[in-house]
């Protein structure tokens, strides 16, 4: 999932493994991220009333993430990011999470 010149692409896929232990964090498979990026792209783009197209002016630099976010969650958590960083990676490498939360079999300890 995670690959290319990045150092800590593995790294970043164990964390990411551990990541849906953790209600409400759920990751996604590439290809839906591709997808569902590709239609907002094209939705701000064509959306004259979008956040972030073009001409529209920004209040604020958290109005881009207020509306049509896609971020599997972190920002409901009421954490910070880094704060369970270690956690996710300690068990993304003993107990893989089932990234479809409630699927029958879903491993999710937290």
């Amino acid at each position: 999932m995670i690959g290319g010149s990045n150092k800590n692409a593995k790294a970043i896929a164990t964390s990411m493994d551990g990541m849906g232990h953790f209600k409400p964090l759920v990751t996604f498979e590439q290809e839906t991220v591709a997808a569902v990026m590709a239609n907002l792209l094209v939705h701000d783009l064509r959306n004259t009333e979008a956040a972030a197209h073009p001409a529209t002016a920004a209040e604020h630099a958290s109005d881009f993430m207020q509306q049509q976010a896609f971020h599997g969650g972190s920002y409901r958590t009421g954490l910070k990011p880094d704060s369970l960083g270690t956690l996710q990676y300690m068990l993304g490498s003993i107990a893989r999470a089932d990234p479809r939360p409630g699927q029958e079999g879903s491993s999710r300890l937290c």
